[in-house]
């Protein structure tokens, strides 16, 4: 009996150890890992000089701007240029077109446009503005391409819908039946309604391009009460005025209200 005793003891202790080790196993491949032995992700090779590569490329880019406001178009031109041949950049491509419309080199100007506007693989805000867009459509239409201007014009449009639920303008053009007049006014109010993707806008550029607009389109009430806007902003009371009122003249939907409110919050009181 004493012996039956003393054998069931010893099973029992081995039954114990053994349950024990096994707990201490299961616990090690369920418990929660520490997060100081996290593993590591290597850094991705080459991040580093793709970092260096982006700093430079801006740095060429800022500096190119700030030659072209000194109007070093030629010290400018090659900055950008620099920064191209390391990568593609945004307004290193619209700067280059910029300085080759300047300088009337259209087919310059074209490759750049195309190159922001068709971008393949890159892109940013630049290359998606409807500014630079419609100042893409404005540089075919002045090498008279009327269809793929068209085309360019409807990728604007889809844009601004995009962003803001509805086009820029309720405005379509036919590309088998060229409205060269109606088209470009429609392309230089974008302009100057809309300010570059980076920078502040140049006011007096804008201007011109609503200048423009209203001597193609001077029925377009649109156009005049814009115009009429910027010419306000300016100083030029009188001016403002009689654009507001042609705008008011033209349109009696929303935007001839808009126009009238306009020209007597600004007329002087009789």
């Amino acid at each position: 009996m004493k012996r039956n005793m003393m054998l069931v003891a010893s099973l029992t202790a081995v039954c114990a150890a053994g349950c024990a080790n096994a707990g201490q196993q299961a616990s090690k491949q369920h418990a929660p890992s520490d997060p100081r032995q996290e593993i590591t992700i290597a850094p991705t090779p080459g991040g580093a000089e793709r970092v260096a590569k982006i700093r430079r490329i801006q740095a060429l880019v800022v500096e190119g701007r700030a030659e072209m406001a000194r109007g070093r178009d030629a010290q400018a031109e090659a900055l950008f240029r620099k920064a191209l041949a390391l990568d593609n950049d945004g307004m290193a491509w619209l700067s280059l077109a910029r300085i080759s419309e300047r300088h009337g080199r259209q087919a310059e100007a074209l490759k750049a446009y195309h190159a922001l506007v068709y971008a393949d693989g890159w892109g940013g805000s630049v290359n998606s503005s409807p500014n630079t867009r419609l100042r893409y459509v404005l540089a075919l239409l002045r090498s008279h391409q009327w269809p793929e201007a068209v085309a360019v014009y409807d990728k604007a449009m889809q844009g601004t819908s995009v962003t803001n639920g509805h086009p820029m303008f309720d405005l379509r053009f036919d590309p088998q039946d060229p409205d060269r007049a109606g088209l470009e006014a429609a392309a230089h109010v974008g302009v100057g309604i809309t300010a570059l993707s980076s920078g502040p806008a140049d006011a007096e550029e804008q201007r011109s391009h609503l200048a423009a607009a209203v001597r193609l389109r001077p029925e377009w009430g649109l156009a005049q009460y814009h115009y009429g806007r910027s010419l306000e902003k300016a100083g030029r009371t009188t001016q403002a005025l009689a654009a507001y009122r042609r705008a008011a003249a033209h349109d009696h939907d929303e935007i001839g209200a808009k126009a009238q409110a306009a020209y007597q919050n600004l007329a002087p009181a009789k």
